[in-house]
């Protein structure tokens, strides 16, 4: 269904072979009560990049963008 999912690939062009990737991050956005539960699935991950790095930017984007949403 639109609007319920963006899917989008990221390619890192790059001589360092920890971090030639192909990312692809499918953000999901789902009806909770009067809110939206917005998860985040990456694939593809460079090795170079820690997994809990890669995590804590998105729950940092996250945790932002909640914060102007209850602002506005």
């Amino acid at each position: 269904m639109p609007g319920e999912r963006i899917v989008h690939t990221d390619e890192f062009e790059t001589d360092e072979p920890g971090m030639a990737s192909e990312m692809t991050t499918t953000i999901t956005f789902e009806p909770v009560a009067n809110e939206t539960e917005v998860s985040v699935h990456q694939e593809g991950i460079p090795t170079d990049i820690p997994v809990d790095d890669a995590t804590a930017g998105w729950t940092d984007s996250l945790e932002n963008l909640a914060r102007l949403l209850e602002e506005a």
